[in-house]
C-alpha cells in the first residue's frame, strides 16, 4: 500500500503543514474557527493584507546576479522566524532539511492561502476592538500563524476538488485538471509587476481604446463621476502605497509602510471630492467585506475582493487587500466599470495594437542595421480568389524562419469553472479555436505553406520553418497544461491530430504552437538583444516539444534565459514621469 505521507515533486512548490509546525494540531474548520474567534476582525485583515503585499511583491533590493529561488527562500524564512517561536521554527527547519527541500520549493506564507485567510477570517472573527494585539503578544501571534498554515489545506481542498484522484486515464486526468489549475493560477500568480500594469493599463484605456470607441471616456464618467486621468491619479496613489514607496529609503522591504489614510487630502478640497468618489468606487469597509463573505454556506466568490480590492477601516486606515486585483483594476478595471459588449470588442482591438507596438518596439525600422523592415504588422496577403486576406496580426521575417503572431485580448470567464470540466473545455475552444485564435492561425499557415495563399510581398520567400504564436492578454492561459490543451487544438486544426511536434506541410515545417502572454511580451521587450526571439522559440520547442511547460517558466527556469531578462527602459521611464506628475498634482497649491 502507498504510503499517505505527503509527496514532493522538486519542480513543484509545498507549503508548510500545520503539524509541523505544531504538532497534534489538526487542519480542520474547527480547529481554525477556536484559533481565529478571539482575534480582532480588523486586525486579522489588515496584516493578512500586508502579508499578501510582502509575498507578491516583485521590487528587488538584491543583485540581479541572485536568482529569484534564493531571495524567495530568504522571504520566507524571515516570515517564519517573525511569526513563529523558536521551537517552531526548528521543526519547519527540520522538516525542510528532511525533505531536502530546495531554495524556492516551499512557502510558509502565499497568496492562495491569504486570500483563503481572508475568507476564514470574514466567517469567524468579529471585531474585538479590545482584543489582545497579534503584532504584539506572541500568542496570538501564533494563533494567526496557526491559522495561516490551516487555511492552505482549506484553500487546496477548495481549489482542487479531489481531482488529482480518480479512474480516468491520465490524459483525461489532466483535461479535468484544467479548471483546477486556472483557479490555482488566478489565485496565486502575482500578475505583471504594478508600475508595468499601471503603464500598460493607461495606455490601453485612455489611449488606444478610448480611439477605438471615441465615447468610452464619457461612458465611463457617466458610471464613476470621475474622468479616466482622475481615475489613473488616485489608483497610482494606492499603487505607490501598495508598493512601499513612500517609506524612507534603505528600508526593508519586508518593512515598508504599505497604508494610508483616506482623510490626507481632506483639507485640500480640488483633490478631495475626486479621491472620495474613487474610494467609492474601488473600496469596501471591513463591515462590507464581512457582510459578502462571511457566510460559510455560500461558496467563496473571489469577485467580491477583486471589484473593490481596497480595504477601508473605520478609522480611515486603508490597505490594499490583493495586489494582482489591484494591477487588474489598473489594466482593465476602467473597461469592466462600463461593461459594454462595444467596449470589450474595441478593448480587443486595443490589445492587438499594443501587442503590435511592443514588437515593433523589439524591431524598430532601421534596426542593427538593415536596411529592410523584418516586422510587418500586420502581414496582408491574398486568397485562392485573389482577394485581400489578413495573414497574421504580426508577422517577423528576416531567415529561413519565421514567426506568425496571432494577438488576443479575450478573457475566459471564471464562472464556467464551477461547470463540468467539459463544458470549461468547450469554452476555452469557443474563444480561442475553430475560426478564431489558434484556428484561424492553423488555417492560415496551412493555406500558405501550400500555396494556396500568397503573402503581398516577398516577405515568405525562403522560409523554411515556421513558429506560430498566440499572444493572450489573458495571462492565467499560463496556468498548466492549458499551454498544452491550446498546442493539441492548433495541431488537429493543422493537420487533424494532436501529435506534438514539428510537422511538414507543403513546403514548410511547422514548430507546435507557442502560446505567448502579454505579461511575456513586454518581459522580452528590453531583452532581446540578448537573445533572438527565434532562438528563443527554436530552444523552447525543443526542450519543451510536448507544452508541458509554459513559455514563462521555460523562460524564468533557463540558465540561458533567465538572467537575461532586462527592466524595460519604456516601462521605467514612463512611471517615473507619472510619478513625478503625481507628486506636482499632489503638491500644487489649492485652486
Amino acid at each position: 500500500m502507498a504510503s499517505r505521507e505527503q509527496q514532493f515533486d522538486s519542480n513543484i512548490a509545498f507549503f508548510i503543514p500545520v503539524a509541523v509546525a505544531s504538532p497534534g494540531v489538526s487542519a480542520d474548520r474547527e480547529t481554525l474557527k477556536s484559533l481565529l474567534e478571539p482575534l480582532d476582525l480588523k486586525e486579522v485583515l489588515f496584516i493578512t493584507a500586508r502579508l499578501n503585499l510582502i509575498v507578491s511583491d516583485k521590487v528587488n533590493d538584491d543583485s540581479r546576479e541572485v536568482h529569484w529561488s534564493l531571495r524567495l527562500q530568504k522571504l520566507q524564512s524571515e516570515l517564519v522566524l517573525n511569526f513563529f517561536n523558536e521551537e517552531q521554527v526548528s521543526r519547519i527547519s527540520s522538516y525542510l532539511k528532511a525533505r531536502k527541500a530546495g531554495p524556492g520549493s516551499w512557502q510558509a506564507f502565499f497568496r492562495g492561502q491569504l486570500l483563503e485567510l481572508v475568507r476564514q477570517a470574514c466567517v469567524f472573527c468579529s471585531e474585538r476592538p479590545d482584543a489582545i494585539r497579534i503584532e504584539t503578544d506572541s500568542m496570538q501571534r501564533a494563533r494567526f500563524a496557526e491559522a495561516a498554515l490551516i487555511a492552505s489545506d482549506l484553500w487546496s481542498e477548495r481549489v482542487y476538488q479531489g481531482r488529482f484522484t480518480g479512474p480516468e486515464d491520465l490524459e483525461d486526468k489532466r483535461l479535468n485538471m484544467l479548471g483546477p489549475f486556472r483557479r490555482s493560477h488566478t489565485e496565486t500568480s502575482f500578475g505583471p509587476d504594478l508600475p508595468t500594469a499601471f503603464v500598460r493599463g493607461k495606455r490601453l484605456i485612455c489611449e488606444l481604446l478610448t480611439d477605438e470607441c471615441r465615447d468610452f471616456e464619457d461612458l465611463f464618467r457617466s458610471k464613476t463621476n470621475l474622468s479616466l486621468d482622475e481615475y489613473y491619479t488616485w489608483l497610482l496613489v494606492f499603487l505607490t502605497q501598495s508598493l512601499g514607496f513612500t517609506s524612507a529609503p534603505g528600508t526593508p522591504r519586508v518593512q515598508v509602510m504599505r497604508e494610508l489614510n483616506i482623510h490626507f487630502c481632506d483639507e485640500v478640497p480640488n483633490l478631495r471630492e475626486g479621491f472620495r468618489r474613487f474610494i467609492d468606487c474601488e473600496s469596501q469597509t471591513v463591515a462590507e467585506l464581512k457582510a459578502a463573505l462571511g457566510n460559510e454556506d455560500e461558496p467563496y466568490d473571489l469577485n467580491v475582493i477583486r471589484r473593490r480590492p481596497i480595504l477601508v477601516a473605520s478609522d480611515g486606515r486603508a490597505m490594499t487587500i490583493d495586489p494582482v486585483f489591484l494591477a487588474e483594476k489598473a489594466c482593465v478595471g476602467p473597461l469592466f466599470r462600463v461593461g459594454l459588449n462595444r467596449g470589450f470588442d474595441a478593448f480587443g482591438m486595443a490589445v492587438e495594437r499594443y501587442g503590435q507596438e511592443l514588437l515593433r518596439n523589439m524591431y524598430p525600422l532601421g534596426s542593427a542595421g538593415l536596411l529592410y523592415d523584418r516586422l510587418k504588422c500586420p502581414l496582408e496577403g491574398r486568397n485562392e480568389n485573389g482577394r485581400g486576406v489578413q495573414l497574421a496580426d504580426a508577422f517577423l521575417g528576416g531567415g529561413l524562419e519565421c514567426v506568425f503572431f496571432e494577438i488576443k485580448g479575450k478573457w475566459l470567464r471564471e464562472d464556467v469553472l464551477a461547470r463540468a470540466p467539459e463544458d470549461y473545455q468547450k469554452h476555452i475552444r469557443e474563444k480561442y479555436s475553430g475560426n478564431v485564435g489558434v484556428g484561424q492561425l492553423a488555417r492560415n499557415i496551412s493555406k500558405l505553406a501550400k500555396e494556396e495563399w500568397r503573402a503581398e510581398g516577398d516577405e515568405l520567400s525562403g522560409v523554411k520553418c515556421v513558429f506560430p504564436v498566440m499572444v493572450v492578454y489573458d495571462d492565467r492561459l499560463d496556468a498548466p497544461l492549458h499551454v498544452r490543451f491550446l498546442a493539441h487544438e492548433f495541431a488537429r486544426c493543422l493537420y487533424g491530430d494532436d501529435t506534438l511536434g514539428y510537422i511538414r506541410i507543403g513546403k514548410w515545417v511547422i514548430a507546435p504552437l507557442t502560446v505567448m502572454t502579454v505579461d511575456n511580451l513586454e518581459a522580452l521587450e528590453a531583452s532581446v538583444h540578448q537573445f533572438g526571439l527565434c532562438e528563443l522559440l527554436r530552444d523552447y520547442s525543443r526542450e519543451c516539444v510536448d507544452r508541458f511547460v509554459s513559455l514563462h517558466n521555460f523562460i524564468v527556469s533557463s540558465p540561458k534565459y533567465s538572467r537575461s531578462l532586462f527592466e524595460s527602459g519604456r516601462v521605467r521611464a514612463t512611471f517615473s514621469a507619472e510619478l513625478r506628475a503625481l507628486e506636482e498634482r499632489l503638491s500644487a497649491p489649492p485652486d
